[in-house]
């Protein structure tokens, strides 16, 4: 190296060249994966809600953060996102009964059954991002209550069966002055909702009651009521009121329950 022109030549005069040096720095975007693209805008309509509540108009994606500020905190929604007007009050819907050629009991011998997941109001709290598609004012349990009590009173049934109850109190004062007796199990861990039986003491006698807690058998925290009538003084059946695991994978606990 010694002969190399630019090592023996003698230095020059004042200060040293300055060189800018680059040096590879990954940025976090190289190191982390893609993120998803974003949803698609949706298109412009109606969605479905409960009778007498707000229908709603998207135009574009919200997070379930946003979705519930909306609500909360109106005035700090970012952007022009939702368009609400008040939908007209809707009957409830009506059933075309099919009836067998043989009736095998007397009128006073019959009785009515209704089983009804009412959607528990933790669960709509806790999980917005289930129900996006639902304006948050229709999620709120006050509208609901109102709504679910509405329909109970209009099909009169003899027997209720009600499932994710959590607000069994509220629900239990509203049946009772209509004539209702009533029982509840709550599920077992850290839910807050069970199962709920209703029947009319003018018609059905409560003779026997008994409840299957499934955690006992290892099939996760769901319960199930077991309940013995007398109609009308003459006939005894068996009710079973149950709410059974929801997940679509686990049909081996479903079976067990």
């Amino acid at each position: 190296f010694p002969s190399h022109p630019d090592l023996t030549h003698p230095p020059l005069a004042g200060p040293p060249p300055q060189v800018a040096a680059m040096a590879y720095n990954p940025s976090r975007a190289r190191l982390s994966p893609p993120a998803p693209a974003a949803p698609r805008p949706r298109k412009r309509g109606r969605s479905p809600s409960a009778p007498g509540a707000a229908v709603w108009r998207a135009s574009a994606y919200v997070s379930p953060f946003d979705h519930r500020r909306r609500w909360q905190d109106p005035a700090g929604a970012s952007g022009r996102v939702w368009q609400g007007y008040h939908a007209p009050h809707a009957p409830v819907p009506s059933r075309r009964w099919v009836f067998a050629d043989e009736v095998s009991t007397s009128g006073s011998d019959a009785c009515t059954i209704m089983s009804y997941n009412i959607l528990a109001d933790n669960n709509a709290r806790n999980h917005p991002d289930l129900y996006l598609d639902v304006p948050w004012d229709a999620l709120r349990w006050d509208s609901r209550r109102r709504l679910i009590i509405h329909e109970i009173r209009h099909w009169d049934s003899d027997l209720v069966c009600l499932q994710e109850v959590d607000r069994f109190r509220e629900i239990a004062a509203e049946m009772k002055n209509k004539g209702y007796e009533c029982s509840f199990k709550g599920r077992t861990g850290d839910a807050k909702d069970g199962c709920a039986t209703f029947w009319k003491s003018e018609r059905l006698r409560l003779l026997e009651e008994d409840s299957i807690d499934f955690s006992e058998f290892s099939l996760r925290n769901n319960v199930a009521q077991v309940l013995v009538f007398e109609l009308n003084g003459t006939q005894k059946f068996v009710l079973g009121n149950i709410h059974v695991l929801f997940n679509p994978k686990r049909g081996d606990i479903k079976m067990g329950q």
